[in-house]
């Protein structure tokens, strides 16, 4: 009962303290970022939209089978990497957005550069999605 006594007579301050700064320093947050990310998610649209209409496989796409089902899973994988890059490009500060676009650029790494290898794809555009994946994972960390 005193301590009740005690804390009833003193008032109480609640801090709430956050760590986003008042202004956006670093390239993480810059608008150079969010251009990239822009850039890149519109760059996609015109490959997204070839391989849904039919056209002839090509570059990394080579190595599949010409099949309706094989044409959509491309489509799900472009359209993966457009939102991922769409999202980034609006919530750049958002850890779970930095993180996952990390994730997805590091597995389409993963996976092209071996058909690169293979003659399948261009290994000047392997080494830009190599270059994508690094500075998406970079930005991740700092997030």
């Amino acid at each position: 009962l005193e301590l009740q006594r005690n804390m009833e007579r003193k008032p109480v301050a609640v801090v709430i303290q956050t760590d986003i700064p008042a202004m956006s320093t670093g390239f993480e947050a810059s608008s150079a970022l969010r251009a990239w990310c822009a850039f890149l998610a519109l760059f996609e649209l015109p490959n997204l939209r070839r391989v849904l209409s039919g056209a002839p496989l090509k570059g990394f796409q080579g190595g599949l089978q010409d099949t309706p089902s094989a044409r959509r899973l491309w489509a799900l994988m472009l359209m993966n990497l457009v939102i991922s890059r769409a999202s980034l490009a609006l919530a750049p500060r958002s850890r779970a957005v930095a993180g996952s676009t990390a994730a997805i650029h590091i597995a389409e790494a993963w996976f092209f550069i071996p058909e690169a290898r293979k003659g399948h794809g261009s290994v000047k555009v392997a080494a830009a999605i190599t270059c994508n994946a690094l500075l998406f994972l970079f930005h991740a960390l700092r997030q």
